[in-house]
């Protein structure tokens, strides 16, 4: 694959630029041609160093979550109107109307023109999960990929629904959280030392309490840079820490489990995760210890990654049930233990797992708003001490010189 610059004008005569990948420039031509573009030039990208291509791939086509969505779920509504894959690859590369789409159906769409399965084209693009993945492909080698793409497509929306709640419910706090930060700063460096400047001029007696808020407010003047810096560069250490040393990172992940209201949210997030992910593989009729390989990948914590994979050893060494695994190793859900045992006894596994991760998912929601419920009031009861604090620390001085004056 190679980058292009092209330059065209559109059917309103609009002049466009931009960068696009293919094989040939010919081909990115055809490709502008079918968009209905006019075409100035298509020429290979000028880069200094592969500056401009990791923009592109990194920054400017960077592909989240909410973009694989809307692909998978754009590619089963055409493969369910009874249009071929590369067709409707191709549909997609070239009438769709999101950028993201249209980058992500060019990659794929080269790789099944030259004979590659789709699931493989997926797998080699970089973009899909291992789930999705795995799902494609027995969807392809059952005849039923439009059906696979489909489930995939809910899964995704309901996941994405789940991460919009959380967000949703993080913001107001994080939000009081910054402005608290920001208020205080101007305050701090701003407000008092004028106002305190003012008062001393003024030849009024500093009291205690308005000594000790200017002696802070110095402190956050000459601070502020070297404070920020030093955050810097613990997170950024702390990352390529916890890259090179993945038992760091587990130990960190673990403790993200202990934090009182937090942990425990924590860890049915990554049941939620393990659980649903793991009906998916089985009810795709894939055996237990590489379904359980798959999940291992999935959840996000590497804590609940080293239970997951303790499970999978009792499992492929002994011999062991996944329930009798999960209960050996020690810290699963007692609830999600007893409901694998009676899906095991039942031969629903799947089904189980599948309510199990809608129950995490409820739990998760109901601990969210009592979170929240909590935190802000809160939030506003310290806003008003820190502020108030600062402001009686201001007027103390002005009240003892009106008293000298009376």
């Amino acid at each position: 694959m190679q980058y292009f610059d092209y330059r065209a004008k559109t059917r309103l005569n609009k002049r466009v630029t931009g960068i696009m990948t293919g094989d040939t420039a010919e081909q990115v031509k055809n490709i502008l041609i079918s968009g209905g573009y006019n075409i100035e030039y298509v020429k290979p990208m000028w880069d200094i160093g592969d500056i401009r291509k990791w923009i592109y791939t990194h920054i400017k086509m960077k592909i989240k979550f909410k973009h694989i969505y809307e692909f998978i779920d754009q590619l089963a509504f055409l493969m369910k109107s009874n249009v071929q894959s590369y067709m409707a690859l191709e549909t997609l590369r070239d009438k769709s109307e999101d950028e993201h789409t249209k980058y992500i159906a060019r990659i794929l769409c080269e790789e099944v023109r030259r004979g590659v399965p789709l699931w493989q084209a997926m797998e080699k693009s970089g973009f899909f999960t291992p789930s999705i993945v795995h799902q494609v492909q027995t969807g392809e080698e059952s005849g039923g990929v439009e059906d696979a793409l489909g489930r995939i497509a809910t899964q995704l929306e309901a996941d994405m629904d789940f991460k919009r709640r959380i967000k949703s419910a993080c913001i107001y706090p994080i939000t009081i959280f910054v402005l608290l930060v920001v208020i205080t700063w101007l305050l701090m460096t701003l407000v008092v030392p004028t106002v305190v400047e003012n008062i001393v001029e003024m030849g009024c007696e500093l009291p205690a309490l308005t000594r000790f808020t200017m002696g802070m407010s110095k402190v956050v003047k000459v601070a502020t840079l070297p404070a920020a810096t030093a955050v810097a560069i613990i997170i950024i250490a702390g990352k390529k820490i916890c890259k090179e040393r993945p038992d760091i990172k587990v130990k960190i992940d673990r403790i993200y489990t202990k934090i009182p209201l937090i942990g425990n949210m924590v860890e049915k997030i990554s049941m939620k995760e393990f659980s649903k992910q793991l009906s998916i593989m089985l009810e795709s009729n894939m055996s237990l210890a590489p379904a359980l390989r798959f999940v291992e990948k999935t959840v996000k914590n590497t804590y609940e990654q080293t239970k997951i994979r303790t499970v999978r050893r009792y499992h492929e060494n002994e011999g062991l049930s996944l329930a009798v695994a999960m209960q050996n190793e020690g810290t699963f859900d007692p609830m999600l233990v007893q409901m694998v045992m009676v899906g095991n006894d039942t031969g629903e596994m799947a089904e189980v797992l599948d309510k199990m991760s809608l129950r995490y998912m409820k739990d998760v929601d109901a601990k969210l708003k009592k979170i929240t419920s909590i935190i802000e009031p809160c939030m506003i009861v310290l806003v008003g001490i820190v502020v108030g604090f600062i402001m009686v620390s201001l007027y103390l001085p002005m009240f003892s010189m009106i008293d000298s004056i009376a």
